[in-house]
């Protein structure tokens, strides 16, 4: 973020978004990275699981970043955009479902406050959860934060008993 902060953006989009494997978290702390290219303005997250001696990196995501500027039918606005996300999803049956799919998500990724969606468009209020405020000044963008965004791209795609995960992303800003 800050690297292209210094190219005098204060905003920017992420487009071909791509998950490539997923990063599993536990207690034992996983080095991990964020490396950003400025030069082909990409951006890669990697981890660690081996040790310094023995490197075992595995590159969990891969973002191409562009300027966010939007003009015409593809400008955003909140007002439209619950406009079209008529659905309200309650989030805390979402969560239950969901568990009973075998997903649990711990308290610090219950930023997920609201639910909407419509067939084609999910739209969610998050807030980072009070457990993580003092962590919060450690990161541009708080990696709950992120899942919590990420969980948004998901609800549209949920269906009953199937859980589907996307694997890239076109552009999100």
């Amino acid at each position: 973020c800050l690297a292209f902060a210094s190219l005098g953006w204060n905003s920017f989009a992420l487009e071909e978004f791509e998950i490539r494997a997923p990063l599993v978290l536990s207690e034992r702390p996983v080095p991990t990275q964020l490396i950003v290219d400025n030069e082909k303005r990409s951006v890669l997250i990697a981890s660690n699981a081996g040790t310094e001696a023995t490197a075992n990196w595995t590159i969990h995501a891969t973002a191409r970043v562009s300027s966010p500027w939007v003009s015409g039918e593809d400008s955003f606005t909140l007002s439209a955009a619950r406009a079209h996300c008529l659905a309200e999803i309650p989030v805390a049956a979402r969560r239950h479902h969901l568990s009973q799919l075998g997903i649990e998500y711990g308290p610090a990724f219950c930023g997920m406050q609201e639910l909407r969606r419509n067939e084609s468009e999910a739209l969610a209020l998050i807030e980072l959860p009070v457990a993580l405020e003092s962590e919060a000044v450690d990161h541009r963008v708080h990696p709950a934060l992120l899942d919590a965004c990420l969980q948004t791209a998901c609800a549209w795609l949920e269906e009953d008993d199937v859980l589907l995960v996307p694997a890239c992303i076109g552009k999100f800003q």
